[in-house]
């Protein structure tokens, strides 16, 4: 979000973006986007899972990787 390269509140991540929350100070929450409105990230049912955006209530948006 800081950078300007975010994609705030868009539910429609293409494959292979990071997805992110603000879940719990300081730190957030990041999945992989699949494509289809769906991510797989931990914290999904209590493990690694796959889940419908925007699952937990605080989504920020999405950004592709920068490694």
């Amino acid at each position: 979000m800081a950078r300007g390269v975010a994609h705030r509140g868009d539910l429609h991540p293409p494959k292979g973006a990071l997805v992110f929350w603000d879940l719990a100070a300081p730190y957030g929450h990041v999945g992989v986007a699949r494509g289809d409105g769906y991510f797989w990230a931990t914290s999904v049912g209590g493990k690694i899972g796959l889940a419908k955006l925007p699952y937990f209530s605080s989504y920020l948006g999405w950004a592709w990787p920068n490694f």
